[in-house]
């Protein structure tokens, strides 16, 4: 009975968590949905002596070494004092971590994981009108969409979008085609809002739901021509974004800026390759701007910083913590291509969703903008959720 309570209230706190991190402007209300949730999941740990979930995968013990990793390399190096490692470490590993118990213990299991993706497809649903409701007024005739806005908006829709596939896919009927339409307007919001890394995601993502949904084989070529059709008629009523569009497509000093971003950040972390330089952003930023301007590439590098997960984890704890950050991914990549379906000769379209969401995910925010690994977190915790087992607890 304890036991359920505490379980039932865990997986809503968690719900709220999610929700409120797919929306800006709440983090007072986040904060205490995740105190709600470590709460509830340390007296359901007590009660049940367990930690709810499988805590030996290897993905969450490589998320545990590589948060102990950022504290041995802040420690080798000296850059980082003990009380300026504190915020990096929680934002960046700590809760990451803490997130990944979280959901991984709310939603223990196939079943539940499949509820979970549901509920995800649902919010992408909710978070689509939101932003027509609240930024559909800023577009107008000549007013494209801002760059932060764009970028926040792709990284969102690519996040969640695998998941409504996932619904199209399993729906029948009315529901199948409610969710093909869901599909289209998803996809032709990401056309029409033109971040080319977006785009790049959702190749990999539709390529992956190609090759496992073999049933509705078409599926692609009908997403990719309607949603063309859509782009092409809200293009006619928004003349200033097409041109928008249109300019970034062909713009190639974007590309010369991230290549040469790439080489500078390698060039600064070949003195600390092993153990890195520490979690001090400030100093990375200053060695990255003091390099660039003594080869000459300043120019080109407005921004001051690489954009890419991969290589900040490379500068900042070395060749080490970008083993374990790798192993986590590609553990998770393959133990998701080897889950099967209940039924025979059909894909478990929970775990093509979770796969393509992460490959999305890293294309989007670990690969093109160096975001945080929090929302990853929460995929790799629903893919530790999964098995052709029944729900294993520790």
């Amino acid at each position: 009975m304890l036991r359920d309570i505490f379980i039932s209230i865990l997986r809503v706190g968690a719900v709220v968590l999610i929700v409120f991190l797919f929306f800006d402007g709440y983090e007072k209300y986040r904060n205490i949905s995740l105190y709600i949730s470590l709460i509830s999941w340390f007296l359901l740990s007590l009660a049940t002596f367990t930690l709810g979930f499988k805590w030996k995968n290897i993905a969450f013990v490589s998320l545990i070494l590589l948060m102990f990793s950022a504290i041995i390399s802040s420690s080798l190096s000296g850059n980082t004092p003990a009380a300026k490692l504190l915020l990096p470490l929680y934002t960046m590993y700590l809760m990451p971590v803490i997130l990944y118990a979280i959901v991984a213990a709310a939603f223990n299991g196939m079943d539940k994981a499949k509820l979970l993706c549901t509920f995800l497809a649902l919010l992408g649903v909710v978070r689509m009108f939101y932003t027509v409701f609240v930024s559909g007024s800023a577009i107008g005739v000549s007013t494209p969409i801002d760059n932060e806005t764009a970028k926040n908006l792709s990284i969102t829709a690519t996040f969640l979008i695998p998941f409504m596939f996932a619904q199209y896919a399993e729906g029948k009927g009315i529901r199948g085609v409610l969710w093909f339409i869901i599909a289209i307007l998803s996809f032709a919001g990401l056309l029409f809002v033109g971040v080319r890394a977006s785009w790049v995601a959702v190749f990999f993502v539709g390529f992956i739901w190609t090759v496992f949904l073999r049933e509705k084989r078409f599926f692609s070529v009908k997403l990719i021509i309607i949603s063309a059709i859509v782009v092409l008629i809200m293009f006619r009523f928004y003349p200033a974004q097409f041109n928008h569009v249109r300019e970034h497509i062909v713009e190639k000093t974007t590309i010369s800026m991230r290549l040469s971003a790439w080489k500078t950040t390698v060039d600064i972390s070949r003195d600390s390759l092993i153990t890195g330089h520490g979690l001090d952003t400030a100093l990375m930023r200053d060695k990255f701007v003091k390099f660039a301007t003594a080869t000459g590439v300043s120019p080109l590098l407005p921004k001051q910083w690489p954009d890419n997960v991969f290589l900040s984890i490379l500068y900042m704890q070395g060749a080490v913590g970008l083993f374990f950050f790798a192993v986590a991914l590609f553990y998770t990549i393959i133990h998701l291509l080897t889950i099967k379906s209940d039924v025979i000769g059909t894909p478990n379209f929970t775990a093509i969703a979770i796969l393509s969401a992460i490959v999305a995910e890293i294309v989007m925010r670990v690969f093109f903008f160096d975001g945080n690994i929090i929302n990853l977190s929460i995929l790799l915790a629903m893919a530790g959720s999964v098995s052709n087992k029944a729900s294993i607890s520790e």
